[in-house]
């Protein structure tokens, strides 16, 4: 039996195997041993492939990777729970090295490059930090003037205080607040500091009432590509930066995603509904932010 590299390269799994766990997923037969897709290893449970569940009230789950103790509100039906840092941990870990030599001005183009690897699940905490540094790769290719590598480090260690599913359980998407942490580290915004409180701010909530208003259930990267939109067009506006965005944005992802939306996103394939236009208004006062 092999093992497509899709399982074997996620860094959760790769302990596994270490271990001596065998996925159940058999790429010579195409199918799996217990009839899970191999879609489920990025969409469902990372251990086994298995659909998750929910828990309305929070209990204590133990992880399977790491043998630590969370309070969580969601497993896997064959009692699988893994805890946010072992979920993201093999999406985050080489962030840098991947756009480091990037040129593009456009974070929709960054962001797949970064929800491409193997690591990167369909949905998951990973997103929370990807989107934030999506922003600030496009923000230094089009003159930001940022030292790329720092910048990255902070969004990582800041979105990684976000748990997973803070969309539903808080209502306030990880992958909003992600653009919110990448202009706070940009304009070194601080909750003492009053110059840019408004536009960091501002910059979350642009993006909370796009992805309100196409509504849910949850799914990651319709969310980051609707935070982005708003990022851009706000970001632009705040520092004078020329960041770049698609004419159009296809999502290649939802046969991973159980919960698609399909034609009511605006990112399906042929769908017809249009993404909420940006919205620039209220803005401070914007500053040269670049190097000549």
């Amino acid at each position: 039996m092999s093992w497509d590299g899709n399982v074997a390269n996620s860094m959760a799994v790769r302990i596994l195997i270490d271990s001596g766990y065998k996925p159940l997923y058999d790429i010579d037969k195409g199918i799996t041993n217990e009839g899970v897709d191999m879609a489920g290893y990025l969409r469902g449970c990372i251990v086994c492939g298995a659909p998750l569940k929910e828990y309305p009230d929070a209990r204590e789950l133990t992880c399977e990777l790491c043998g630590k103790t969370f309070s969580a509100n969601m497993e896997c039906e064959n009692g699988h729970y893994v805890c946010d840092d072992c979920h993201r941990s093999g999406a985050v870990e080489s962030v840098y090295d991947l756009v480091k030599d990037c040129t593009s001005t456009d974070p929709v183009e960054i962001l797949n490059i970064l929800m491409d690897q193997p690591e990167t699940h369909a949905n998951g905490p990973e997103h929370h930090q990807l989107v934030g540094c999506a922003m600030a790769t496009a923000y230094a290719n089009a003159g930001g003037n940022i030292d790329l590598e720092k910048t990255i480090a902070e969004i990582i260690k800041r979105g990684g205080q976000l748990p997973g599913g803070t969309c539903g359980l808080w209502g306030t998407c990880g992958a909003a607040s992600s653009c919110g942490i990448f202009l706070s580290v940009v304009l070194s915004q601080t909750p003492l500091h009053g110059t840019h409180y408004s536009d960091v701010n501002r910059q979350v909530s642009r993006a909370l009432n796009a992805i309100a208003e196409i509504g849910g259930p949850r799914c990651c990267k319709r969310n980051g590509y609707l935070s982005l939109m708003q990022s851009v067009a706000y970001t632009n506006a705040v520092t004078g930066s020329h960041m770049t965005l698609p004419e159009h944005i296809t999502c290649h992802y939802s046969q991973n995603n159980k919960q698609c939306l399909h034609e009511n996103c605006p990112f399906f394939p042929g769908s017809v509904r249009l993404a909420p236009a940006a919205d620039v208004t209220q803005i401070g006062t914007p500053e040269v932010m670049f190097a000549e």
